[in-house]
């Protein structure tokens, strides 16, 4: 895992667990393990940040969806989507979250809804 991966990974578990107001560019330094100008030279910000972690995760998740086998039964794909859910629970915690923080810049395009 690259240094920019690092730091995502670190940002997207600190996001899901404390938030945008409890998530400090200096814990992600610490957390990751390097200099806070290293996040810096990355990203400009934190909003930079979570807006670079919003594209990837989304995705993610739709080549992950992408790959679920089709099934036949109802049951059988009802207990396929709760499981992908829980599998990739921290991915929509973070979503859900960037999404509540954010809603008032988020506009329908072709793709669904994104941030501006």
């Amino acid at each position: 895992m690259n240094t920019k991966e690092t730091i995502i990974k670190n940002s997207k578990k600190i996001f899901c667990k404390a938030g945008l107001e409890g998530m400090s560019m200096r814990q992600l330094a610490e957390e990751c393990g390097i200099a806070l100008s290293v996040i810096y030279h990355y990203f400009p910000g934190k909003e930079a940040l979570l807006k670079e972690m919003f594209k990837l995760t989304s995705k993610e998740l739709s080549e992950k969806q992408r790959d679920l086998q089709n099934l036949k039964s109802v049951k059988s794909v009802l207990r396929q989507r709760v499981d992908f859910i829980f599998d990739n629970y921290q991915d929509y915690v973070f979503l859900l979250k960037y999404y509540d923080t954010n809603r008032t810049t988020f506009r329908k395009k072709p793709e669904g809804y994104w941030p501006e």
